[in-house]
C-alpha cells in the first residue's frame, strides 16, 4: 500500500487539498 500511495500521493494530495480548500472557502 505504501508503494501505491507513493505513486498517487501527489495526485491524491492535490485532489484532497482542492477539496479541503473548497470546504474551507
Amino acid at each position: 500500500e505504501l508503494r501505491k500511495r507513493e505513486g498517487t500521493s501527489g495526485i491524491e494530495e492535490k485532489a484532497l487539498r482542492k477539496a479541503i480548500a473548497r470546504e474551507g472557502s
